[in-house]
């Protein structure tokens, strides 16, 4: 009961915060996902038939990159701020491919109640988790849940920070109380969590990706500093043979 309270508690933590700063697009988030998005459109073959789903979209801003590429781009997150934004930027960029809607998709009655109202597909053979892990407390239900909605030989991409000595550093003052795994993850860790959602551990790069912000020093102020993201890909263990 304490766990199911303290989850409670850090999703609406979240919530709080980027309903009140998930408009705010941050450079080195902004540099973060134009270098993901390529990065995935050289890794995963997309085309006209692909439906993509990108878990705790935000302002979409990797969705917007794949939308061109792709047959449709749905965006999910439980802050209705974000994805007011998400769908207001679809509009005014004329992607009519790529819509979101705030649904608590690990919820299995919202998550079944958006797929009957149509709002989202039952399946997708693309999905997407930018950043996002490292903000909630039941990583191995999340990917449950996601690896769920995979179509057969569908692709389950995650990006986070790769685990190290200075990984902890990077989320400030601001967003800390919203982190619940602070410095990210290791492959090992990713792997684990993938083989509890009953998939494999396709690829990883702990090294194709940066991102770069100013954070304090041991010795005192700020300096940038660039910390390594990775990217993973899940399969199902048949789509791998």
């Amino acid at each position: 009961m304490a766990e199911q309270q303290q989850a409670a508690t850090l999703q609406q933590l979240n919530v709080e915060h980027f309903n009140k700063h998930g408009a705010e697009v941050k450079p080195h988030m902004l540099a973060l996902a134009e270098s993901t998005a390529q990065h995935i459109l050289q890794l995963i073959p997309l085309g006209q038939d692909s439906t993509v789903l990108e878990f705790g979209c935000g302002l979409g801003l990797i969705s917007e990159r794949l939308a061109p590429a792709v047959g449709s781009v749905h965006g999910v997150d439980i802050a209705p701020k974000t994805i007011e934004a998400f769908n207001a930027k679809a509009a005014a960029k004329g992607l009519t491919n790529m819509r979101a809607v705030c649904v608590d998709l690990v919820n299995a009655t919202e998550r079944q109640q958006a797929i009957a109202s149509g709002q989202l597909p039952a399946s997708f053979s693309l999905i997407i988790a930018h950043m996002v892990l490292h903000h909630v407390e039941d990583a191995a239900a999340v990917l449950g849940c996601l690896a769920g909605l995979l179509q057969q030989g569908g692709r389950l991409v995650l990006t986070d920070l790769l685990q190290t000595e200075r990984s902890k550093a990077f989320h400030g003052a601001t967003a800390h109380h919203t982190v619940s795994h602070a410095g990210g993850f290791s492959e090992q860790q990713v792997s684990q969590l993938l083989a509890a959602a009953g998939l494999r551990l396709a690829s990883f790069s702990g090294d194709s990706l940066h991102v770069t912000k100013a954070v304090a020093q041991p010795g005192g102020g700020e300096a940038p500093e660039a910390f390594p993201v990775f990217v993973a890909v899940g399969q199902a263990a048949a789509d791998l043979r």
